[in-house]
């Protein structure tokens, strides 16, 4: 989950000479936490049509749903 999220900041979130930053935290309860936040303020990731045609691309943002 992690190595997608930080792919997704790094190929479509990049901004030159600015990363991206990762944050996990584990709360008391045992939930992980997992934020990644890219240099692109201005594009909203959209999550795909569930009934979309089937690719090898563009499904990261369905497996964080799920």
């Amino acid at each position: 989950m992690v190595a997608e999220l930080a792919s997704n900041a790094v190929l479509h979130g990049r901004v030159r000479g600015r990363d991206f930053r990762l944050t996990l935290k584990l709360h008391e309860d045992g939930i992980l936490r997992i934020e990644v936040t890219d240099a692109r303020g201005d594009r909203i990731p959209r999550v795909p049509d569930p009934g979309a045609e089937r690719t090898e691309s563009g499904r990261g943002l369905l497996i964080v749903a799920a």
